[in-house]
């Protein structure tokens, strides 16, 4: 079978999943995948739009979830929500600048 790629629809013969690293399987589990041409693919993980292209078909590919698997909560099974734009609550982490924390290391501080 020829797959037409999902961002250009020119053939297609590389499989592209939406939630990649610790997510692939869970891409693979609920059909989160999408075909695409090696040109595409590149500017998915490499090119220079290659992040609005990710979130892009991340909001995709929550909203076709969230379609099809009505009785699932994505957010919980992905620990994301891409279609959500308000802001994460903020963690109270200490941000030391590099500079700082190198002198601190050898002991400047």
């Amino acid at each position: 079978m020829i797959h037409s790629c999902y961002i250009c629809g020119k053939p297609a013969c590389e499989r592209h999943h939406i939630f990649g690293g610790a997510n692939r399987p869970k891409s693979e589990k609920y059909g989160l995948v999408v075909w695409l041409c090696r040109d595409c693919h590149d500017k998915v993980h490499f090119g220079k739009d290659s992040k609005s292209l990710m979130e892009t078909l991340r909001k995709e590919g929550q909203a076709r979830f969230e379609r099809e698997h009505t009785d699932l909560d994505f957010a919980k099974i992905f620990h994301c929500n891409y279609l959500d734009s308000k802001p994460l609550p903020s963690q109270s982490i200490d941000i030391i600048p590099v500079d700082e924390l190198a002198e601190e290391l050898k002991g400047g501080k």
